[in-house]
């Protein structure tokens, strides 16, 4: 008796469709070899492009760190006109790379030690309007706008940055000499009642910091001229 065809498995079938698409690939590109080439020749020059754009990016971003180092080494001996240079330049040749941005940031604090207090904000405010910058830097910047208005006698406008900071980072380490800043400016501001509160807030949220344990003086007296007042 003869015997019956033999029944197909999953696997034959595969093996079957797979041979059938390297059939009809084999075809297509000898009856398109030339479109097929170009497809090809693009695809390796794009591959070339991207490799050689990646190389740059990471030769560049190298180049910003190395340049920022010694910037932050000109900053450290107090040499402000030569660490705004190197900050300048990094600024200036390495855009969309991180050490960008960190230049920013470290040309703002530049500013400030050296007693350019404008320049500081105008640096710090800069830093903030950039979309991917560091998270500690972002909460160091913000507490140096605050500082900035301080120095330059904008107390009303300070205290409110520096309550700011302690409201949106209220688990930073900053957060407590934030308020004690805002309770500063407050009361350099003249008004009293609100410094009294944010003394007494950065007590009651932070008892065990050394701001709290400063702050005790302050707030005795803020409280013995209110009495008087």
């Amino acid at each position: 008796m003869a015997r019956g065809k033999k029944r197909l498995t999953r696997r034959d079938i595969k093996e079957d469709e797979l041979g059938e698409f390297f059939v009809d690939a084999w075809k297509y590109v000898h009856e398109h070899s030339r479109q097929v080439a170009g497809i090809v020749a693009f695809a390796l020059i794009a591959a070339i492009i991207v490799s050689f754009a990646i190389r740059e990016r990471r030769a560049a971003q190298e180049n910003a760190q190395v340049l920022l180092a010694q910037g932050n080494a000109q900053l450290a001996q107090g040499n402000f006109r030569a660490a705004l240079d190197m900050y300048g330049n990094v600024i200036d040749k390495f855009r969309g790379t991180q050490g960008h941005s960190d230049a920013i940031f470290f040309a703002a604090n530049a500013h400030f030690l050296s007693g350019n207090y404008d320049s500081a904000l105008v640096f710090f405010q800069r830093y903030l309007n950039i979309k991917k910058r560091r998270e500690e830097f972002t909460i160091s910047a913000e507490e140096g706008i605050a500082q900035c208005l301080e120095e330059i006698g904008r107390y009303k406008e300070a205290a409110d940055a520096y309550l700011k900071v302690q409201r949106e980072h209220p688990d930073s380490e900053l957060a407590p000499d934030a308020l004690m800043g805002a309770g500063r400016c407050y009361e350099l501001a003249g008004d009293f009642k609100q410094a009294e509160k944010v003394y007494k807030e950065l007590l009651d949220l932070y008892p065990d910091s050394n701001e709290a344990t400063a702050v005790k003086m302050p707030l005795l007296e803020l409280q013995a001229r209110l009495e008087n007042s």
